[in-house]
């Protein structure tokens, strides 16, 4: 993947990915792909409540089983980034969008939000 661009299949990848986990009833409260300049790749960042200390590891064991379980292409485990919902990025954005899943995407690019500057980052839900 380019580092600037964000393709297709990663956008389709990381919404069924998503879908899986709503199946699944693991709650994800904001989905959305961030690009993180100073490492030149693009992250997938999950908040979930589930995504304590003390659960980490479990909740990226459930969605590497996601990822293998049903042959989503274009996403690997490496990209995601599973965060609190309290983190301060996830908290900026869902101050400022909300979005389901059954939404139409949103792209925010170079944006301030509070005291979050967001390089560019593709939302697909945020509550």
């Amino acid at each position: 993947m380019d580092a600037t661009e964000l393709v297709e299949k990663n956008k389709l990848a990381a919404r069924k990915l998503l879908e899986v986990l709503d199946h699944w009833q693991v709650q994800v409260s904001t989905a959305f792909w961030l690009y993180v300049g100073n490492r030149g790749e693009w992250k997938l960042v999950l908040a979930m409540p589930q995504a304590n200390v003390n659960q980490i590891n479990q909740t990226y064991d459930v969605i590497a089983k996601a990822l293998e379980t049903n042959d989503i292409r274009g996403l690997s485990l490496r990209q995601i980034d599973i965060r609190t919902s309290s983190d301060e990025t996830v908290t900026a954005i869902s101050k400022a969008v909300h979005l389901t899943l059954h939404q139409t995407p949103v792209r925010l690019s170079n944006s301030g939000i509070g005291n979050v500057v967001i390089e560019d980052a593709y939302i697909f839900r945020s509550t």
